[in-house]
């Protein structure tokens, strides 16, 4: 919403319609249907993609990178949030045990798999650094959280998410 009031065109992409059609409507947004691995949008057509928590419900979240990608202008910017796949054992153990009930693909990358498949695809890396290195579900703990976080570029391979932003050289082809 705020990105619209600010008068940037923002398009949303979901899988599902019904929340295409919720997103568009909530947010006074173009809303398109479709999947991370083939978008359907044209290259080089986006000054900013962000993706946030997403590329792990793909088949082949290497892919869906490249994918997003492939949308950003020359001179545009990438931004990702996924999980660490350090934490992908833990996660699929909570789902095993029902304490998080979820059923769907969840594919963590390593940081180093996220880093090597921006940069060779092109991408220069700006920043690349972690979050959470417990869960924020923890509330006792929130303010701690905030603190460590400040550390996440060293502290990146141990933490739960991490945040990849990185940019399209101006040269770059499609």
């Amino acid at each position: 919403k705020t990105l619209v009031a600010r008068g940037a065109r923002v398009v949303a992409l979901d899988i599902g319609p019904t929340l295409a059609a919720t997103t568009r409507q909530r947010c006074a947004c173009a809303a398109v249907v479709g999947t991370l691995s083939s978008i359907g949008l044209c290259t080089n057509s986006f000054d900013v993609v962000l993706s946030t928590e997403a590329i792990e419900h793909t088949p082949d979240p290497r892919q869906s990178v490249t994918e997003l990608y492939r949308l950003v202008k020359p001179g545009g910017h990438l931004a990702i949030t996924t999980p660490n796949r350090l934490w992908q054992a833990p996660v699929r153990a909570a789902s095993a045990l029902g304490l998080r009930p979820y059923d769907g693909y969840e594919n963590f990358l390593w940081p180093s798999e996220l880093r090597r498949t921006l940069a060779g695809a092109g991408a220069e890396i700006l920043d690349h650094r972690g979050l959470h290195l417990w869960p924020f579900q923890v509330r006792l703990l929130h303010s701690a959280s905030r603190w460590v976080d400040r550390f996440g570029a060293a502290l990146l391979p141990l933490m739960i998410n991490q945040c990849i932003h990185c940019r399209k050289p101006p040269t770059a082809g499609s």
